[in-house]
């Protein structure tokens, strides 16, 4: 497989389809959620965590952004989340500081 998704195109020459999907076969069409899912186990298994999926993937994205400092509200906007009521968040803020 190429390295840079840039080489599909080359390769597929008049097979590629420009479809403007981000994730995508090798002629350009949409991927199935299904082979990404697999995809996604097979690298976190390879790097020690066989049990991250997209919910893990989520809640990384969501303390990344914590520890940049990008303000609670935005980062429940990115990730789809329910406004939190239960008085949890600030324990979020800082979730690599203990």
């Amino acid at each position: 497989m190429p390295a840079d998704p840039d080489d599909y195109v080359e390769l597929s020459g008049s097979a590629w389809r420009q479809t403007g999907f981000v994730f995508t076969t090798e002629f350009g069409d949409p991927c199935d959620p299904r082979n990404a899912f697999r995809a996604l186990r097979v690298a976190a298994a390879k790097a020690g965590l066989p049990h991250a999926g997209l919910h893990t993937l989520r809640h990384s994205a969501a303390s990344v952004m914590l520890t940049r400092g990008v303000p609670l509200k935005v980062v429940e906007k990115r990730s789809g989340a329910v406004p939190d009521l239960s008085g949890t968040a600030p324990e979020l803020r800082f979730p690599l500081s203990g």
